[in-house]
């Protein structure tokens, strides 16, 4: 469906004209979808809270804890975890969060009522292996 992707950057300040320059290889459909979407990069936490409404769709998707694909070393541990699942289980507006499998968010979705999703993806570590994991969308709605 992609046939490219988007990022934003703070340091360059040409973030707002990439996004703008790859929503149009999009399909109709998803650039009307992105023309009411807010892109940030800051600590998942501080957005999460800085735009969270009753109406708002958070989508989130942190590295995941235990996967170590050579560049999240270090970045997300069952501590952040724990932090951003207590954040979002006080937001007003909606989430879907994508990891994997953990006892945490399982322990979770139980005490305040959380949807987990189980989906098996055909994940790709390099050029020549695949293998199959199953990852978890976890919604409050």
């Amino acid at each position: 469906m992609f046939s490219s992707s988007f990022s934003y950057t703070r340091t360059t300040g040409k973030g707002a004209a990439r996004v703008f320059a790859a929503k149009e290889r999009f399909l109709p459909e998803l650039r009307d979808l992105l023309e009411k979407c807010t892109i940030e990069q800051d600590d998942a936490l501080k957005v999460l809270s800085r735009f969270d409404t009753p109406t708002a769709f958070h989508f989130v998707d942190p590295p995941y804890v235990g996967s170590d694909m050579g560049h999240y070393t270090g970045m997300f541990n069952g501590e952040d975890l724990d932090r951003l699942l207590e954040t979002l289980s006080g937001i007003k507006g909606k989430f879907m969060l994508t990891m994997y499998p953990h006892d945490l968010i399982r322990e979770y979705a139980g005490r305040v009522g959380w949807t987990i999703r189980p989906v098996q993806r055909t994940v790709t570590a390099s050029n020549t292996k695949r293998r199959k994991q199953e990852e978890w969308m976890i919604t409050n709605y």
